[in-house]
């Protein structure tokens, strides 16, 4: 009689990969033990270690059972930064109009204050306060385990990737009774905690663990996504860093944390450390392919002056990557491309996937491209500027534009009903030429207008246009008039032969 494992090994991959849960795929695991290999595959690719003690003895279990180990192609170590939780102080420093005190609140609190000491939920302890043996301990089981961590990381023949990224919000963390959660502690927290004189940095684990580990000899590790989870104006960990921790990556996704600080929003020793030991770290990537930067929370400071182009410049401008294939900037506001286009022009050769995410790009911005001499393949524009309205341009289009083999896009030729799939507004209040109106049906249409009054059915757009269109009207300012607030749109991603969204 036919039996599960029967089934074409493609097929079972396909049903794993619809299993949505992941008890569901314990289930499916234990089902039928010939074709638990599949199910094993999904369950164990990833892996996580944290300070959390349960996460620690599950991880220490895979390493040492070599028919789970074998699956194992990333680590992920979720870091939960104890010590820049204040504890008492919230209780003190709240507002009075933030919550109304008593008893109750303060037994929480307390709860709380012995949950971030307690041994039995944490193998690493807090690391803080007065009790200097404490904290001697603490560092003490620290250098214990980097040994044995070593060591398990052996037993994993397969592990490619480390990553670094702070603690899900929602993880539960059980003690006396209370459902805590991880985001608990990174509530009301004191950035000036986070990198004080006492020395504790952020991103525990992947500065007393994933990055030793990554000097040691014969490193199977070719990718690291690096999330920091500080905000304060300076990192400890980022001052020892190494550059022999980076030669044999070829992946490099790293999201920086307000990069500029959260207290003084100046160019600080924080982003002189980033462009300066990280610079250095990033040069050491030789064998470099795929590399993402994102400056998460530095499109705050873009009416204050701020420009990512300096700071990306230092990051990257003397670096040569000879494979480099793909390359991501995202959350970093580029007043000026003209600091980025050596960059560009020295990777032309190989470059072929170019992102840009929140970068608030203009149209000028844009067109400087094309005096890189770019060979992409695909081009992939997030929220690219300002503007009142989406335009929808073939990908192979833009590609040819920025790679200087196209000097303008023509819609002469299409009908209106083909023309009004080029046009889509926001619900935005529109000033200057452009009247938006909504279809009634779901969908927007936008209606050009000369400055006549009269409507104009046809536009011609310069790939001149991607953030901007020339409209056969007197109106020197083209499109560009808008007083307007933008929502969001979703990633749209510029290959060849597909139809994308850009923002005007």
């Amino acid at each position: 009689m036919p039996s599960l494992h029967h089934l074409p090994r493609e097929l079972l991959t396909e049903i794993s990969a619809y299993l949505p849960l992941h008890d569901d795929k314990k289930s499916f695991r234990l089902v039928c033990r010939e074709c638990a290999d599949v199910p094993s595959r999904d369950l164990f690719q990833r892996i996580r270690l944290s300070r959390l003690k349960q996460d620690r003895e599950a991880f220490e279990q895979i390493a040492t059972h070599p028919h789970l180990a074998q699956y194992v192609r990333e680590l992920v170590w979720y870091e939960l930064h104890l010590e820049a939780w204040p504890g008492h102080g919230l209780s003190s420093d709240m507002p009075d109009n933030f919550v109304s005190r008593g008893d109750v609140f303060e037994s929480m609190l307390q709860l709380q204050v012995d949950l971030a000491s307690d041994r039995a939920t944490f193998w690493i302890p807090k690391l803080g306060g007065s009790n200097w043996e404490s904290a001697q301990g603490a560092r003490e089981i620290i250098n214990e385990f980097r040994g044995h961590f070593y060591q398990l990381l052996r037993r994993m023949p397969n592990l490619t990737t480390f990553t670094s990224r702070p603690m899900p919000a929602d993880r539960l963390l059980p003690y006396g009774g209370y459902p805590f959660q991880a985001g608990a502690f990174r509530a009301m927290i004191d950035s000036k905690l986070y990198s004080g004189n006492q020395g504790y940095s952020g991103n525990q684990g992947l500065f007393s663990f994933l990055f030793p580990a990554l000097r040691q000899g014969a490193s199977t590790i070719t990718t690291l996504r690096w999330a920091e989870e500080t905000v304060g104006p300076e990192s400890l960990g980022m001052q020892n860093l190494s550059a022999d921790a980076f030669k044999t990556l070829t992946t490099i996704d790293l999201c920086l944390t307000n990069l500029w600080g959260r207290d003084k929003p100046i160019v600080p020793e924080r982003a002189r450390v980033a462009t300066v030991e990280l610079s250095a770290c990033l040069r050491a990537a030789d064998q470099l392919c795929h590399l993402k930067l994102c400056f998460e929370g530095t499109s705050d400071y873009y009416g204050m002056g701020f420009s990512s182009s300096r700071i990306m410049r230092k990051l990257v401008g003397e670096a040569l990557w000879p494979r480099l294939t793909t390359f991501h900037v995202s959350d970093a506001p580029l007043r000026s491309m003209n600091l980025m286009i050596g960059f560009f022009q020295k990777h032309a050769g190989t470059l072929r996937h170019l992102e840009f995410d929140h970068c608030q790009l203009t149209y000028p911005q844009i067109k400087k491209l094309k005096s890189a001499h770019l060979q992409l393949d695909s081009i992939r524009l997030v929220d690219p500027g300002c503007g009142a309205g989406r335009i929808k341009v073939p990908g192979e289009q833009l590609c040819a534009y920025a790679n200087n083999m196209l000097e303008q896009y023509d819609t002469d030729s299409c009908s209106p009903s083909e023309l009004r799939r080029f046009f889509i507004t926001t619900e935005d209040t529109i000033t200057g030429p452009v009247k938006a109106s909504s279809t009634g049906t779901g969908n927007s249409a936008a209606e050009y207008y000369t400055t006549g009054g009269q409507r104009e059915s046809r536009a011609r757009f310069g790939m001149a246009g991607v953030a901007g269109t020339k409209l056969r009207n007197s109106n020197p300012g083209g499109l560009g008039n808008f007083n307007t607030e933008m929502r969001r749109p979703q990633g749209m991603e510029f290959t060849k032969g597909r139809t994308i969204a850009l923002l005007l």
